[in-house]
């Protein structure tokens, strides 16, 4: 009994399922969700922080390049030690040349 009364609600439930129109939204739907949102990206100003960040990184970034081969330029001109270094890479990063022995006993083995 109980078994035929749940198969009457299913299908009455069917029957006012099938019968119904499928929703829909209005003409235009997606264009004027896309506007809004479009709206609140430019009204936040999320852009213009971007651009400002952007504008930095580039004035830090050109000022950066230019102390790196600053410096590398003078480690190559100055001269110092002159036993120091051994190869112009060497010279132009400002690591001095170690022998095998140094090494061994820097890495403590």
């Amino acid at each position: 009994m109980n078994s035929q009364m749940n198969d009457d609600r299913l299908n009455t439930f069917r029957e006012w399922l099938d019968g119904g129109e499928p929703s829909r939204f209005g003409p235009f739907f997606a264009s004027r969700v896309m506007r809004r949102i479009e709206r609140e990206e430019t009204s936040n100003g999320l852009e213009s922080i971007d651009a400002a960040l952007r504008w930095g990184f580039m004035r830090v970034a050109a000022a950066a390049v230019v102390l790196a081969i600053a410096v590398s330029a003078y480690n190559v001109m100055e001269p110092g030690d002159l036993g120091l270094y051994t190869s112009t890479l060497e010279s132009v990063l400002g690591i001095p040349s170690q022998s095998l022995e140094t090494l061994f006993l820097l890495s403590g083995a």
